[in-house]
């Protein structure tokens, strides 16, 4: 699988490029394609592009998402995750408690980004907050 996840990388890219220049920068559809990749780029283990992915995603959801949504909080759970696997523990630890602190109210959020929060918390060694 790991081949298949390595030949799509030009594919990821380039629909990032694509996605910004059909829709501009203020719709989700390019963050969304960054998310698609980021996946991809955890898949690989490939983690100094992934950070570089997740900075992207959480300036994107800072500069478009209202305060008070959850996705702004849930975006920086790519950073800690990367930043884990990069061995920067206390920058992830930080980041991650306040997403964490930003989502106890929420009962609206997508599946797929508590589950982020989940992983990103158990990678850090302790039980989901």
């Amino acid at each position: 699988a790991a081949g298949r996840h390595a030949e799509a990388d030009t594919l990821h890219r380039e629909a990032i490029e694509l996605t910004g220049e059909i829709y501009g920068e203020q719709r989700p559809d390019q963050v969304r394609a960054r998310g698609r990749y980021y996946d991809n780029l955890r898949r690989r283990e490939m983690w100094a592009e992934a950070e570089r992915q997740a900075r992207a995603i959480v300036a994107w959801r800072e500069a478009q998402l209202p305060e008070d949504d959850p996705q702004r909080a849930t975006g920086v759970a790519y950073l800690a995750e990367s930043w884990a696997n990069l061995g920067r523990m206390a920058e992830a630890d930080s980041v991650l408690a306040i997403a964490e602190a930003a989502l106890s109210g929420s009962d609206g959020l997508p599946a797929a980004e508590r589950q982020r929060v989940e992983r990103a918390r158990a990678m850090l060694g302790g039980d989901t907050r």
